[in-house]
Parts: structure tokens; sequence; C-alpha cells
């Protein structure tokens, strides 16, 4: 028992761990689409899709969060960073997320 139970815990707190570090990419991931979105919509703006994605990652409880959102003539693409939250930060070392979405521009004809 007492050389199982250390070995239990450290897989159980891996675990969480690991949900925890999913979890805020899908954040990071579900708020740069959303920004995106919001930037190639039609008549819309980078500031726009930037203040979206950051709104997004705000209410689903990230935290660190850093968007950047850049325009071409026909493709906008933003960028979202978190941090990951950790169970034990003395053991485990910061994890910064990044992720991007790329969307074409709305455009009448």
């Amino acid at each position: 028992m007492v050389i199982l139970f250390p070995v239990l815990l450290i897989m159980l707190f891996a675990a969480v761990q690991a949900g925890l570090y999913f979890h805020a990419r899908n954040v990071a991931m579900s708020a740069a689409q959303e920004g995106a979105r919001v930037s190639a919509s039609y008549e819309s703006s980078t500031g726009k899709g930037a203040a979206a994605a950051e709104a997004f990652a705000a209410e689903a409880g990230a935290q660190g969060i850093s968007v950047s959102v850049s325009s071409t003539g026909t493709t906008t693409t933003a960028i979202v960073s978190v941090e990951s939250p950790n169970l034990l930060p003395f053991l485990i070392p910061q994890m910064p997320i990044h992720q991007s979405a790329t969307m074409p521009l709305e455009r009448i004809s």
C-alpha cells in the first residue's frame, strides 16, 4: 500500500493536469475561431474580431489571454494565447498555449 498509493496519486494528478491542458487548448482554439469569424464578417474589423476572441476566452475561464488578429486582402487570421492552469505549479513548468484560425473575408461581388 505504501508503494502503490503514491503511484496512484501521481497518475491521478497527471490525468487531471492533462484534462486541464486540453480544455485550455480547446478554449484557445474556439476563441481563435470566433475571432476569425467575427473579423471575416462583411464590414467588420480586426478590432471587433480581437474583442470577440478575448471575450470568448474570458467567459470560458481562460487566464493570461493574449489575442492578435491580422487581415490581408482575402483572409483574416486570429491568434490566441492562453496559460494552462497548473495543479502543482512548483513541479510543472508553465505551459503557454497558442492557437490560430484563418478564414476568408466575406465580400460582395
